[in-house]
């Protein structure tokens, strides 16, 4: 298991499925775009923990570089404290695996 994310340079992170529009096209379900704001539909910090441990490792050493995206549902309905919390997570692990990290964040813009 140690290897598997290796060779990775991109990942997409789900961290809710929480979304603020209601788009025909879209595959979340609706009984998420009914209540936005439900809080058990985001991801734990626990989890934001254990997702950077297994990607981020680094068994050769070598300089990695690693692109990762906020997704959802709406990923901005999180709020800032939850990333507050989060993106030092992720740096730090990355770090002390010699990762270069880059974060981006897709986004409908309705509560920017």
């Amino acid at each position: 298991m140690s290897h598997i994310f290796q060779n990775v340079t991109f990942m997409t992170l789900c961290v809710t499925e929480k979304c603020n529009a209601t788009c025909t096209y879209c595959y979340i379900p609706a009984k998420y775009t009914n209540d936005p704001l439900q809080t058990k539909d985001m991801m734990s910090l626990k989890t934001v923990q254990q997702v950077a441990d297994s990607v981020f490792l680094n068994t050769d050493g070598k300089k990695r570089f690693i692109t990762l995206q906020f997704h959802g549902g709406e990923p901005s309905l999180l709020g800032i404290d939850w990333y507050r919390e989060a993106i030092p997570i992720l740096k730090d692990t990355a770090r002390t695996n010699n990762v270069e990290l880059k974060l981006k964040m897709q986004s409908n813009f309705i509560a920017m």
